[in-house]
């Protein structure tokens, strides 16, 4: 998030780009930092829990386990909407998707008999 601000200036005035591509991903990109600052409180409760042998330790495993697997979502989103503003190609309402599928017409089905 430290260089994503920088890299926006210098992205958002390009053409294929615009804003709004930019604008979801630094959405995720929080939605992750959230997560992950959730993530790294319920480890160290759980890391003290353990140490102190407290009765809920495993609780608080299971727990930052399930966080874990929602960081791993929100990691995956967050890269791919990073990867759409560069790669127009991976977009999905992207014009390159649609070009690339063959449209059949009466022309293309009299060809094909």
């Amino acid at each position: 998030m430290s260089t994503g601000e920088g890299a926006e200036e210098m992205e958002e005035d390009f053409p294929v780009i615009g804003k709004a591509i930019i604008h979801e991903h630094e959405e995720m990109a929080e939605k992750l930092a959230l997560v992950l600052y959730a993530l790294a409180i319920t480890s160290l409760f759980g890391l003290y829990s353990n140490l102190k042998n407290k009765p809920k330790a495993n609780l608080v495993s299971y727990i930052a386990t399930v966080v874990a697997i929602i960081a791993v979502f929100f990691s995956q989103q967050t890269g791919t909407t990073g990867g759409e503003v560069r790669h127009t190609e991976i977009r999905t309402n992207s014009a390159s998707a649609d070009s690339k599928t063959e449209k059949i017409t009466p022309t293309n089905e009299a060809e094909k008999d």
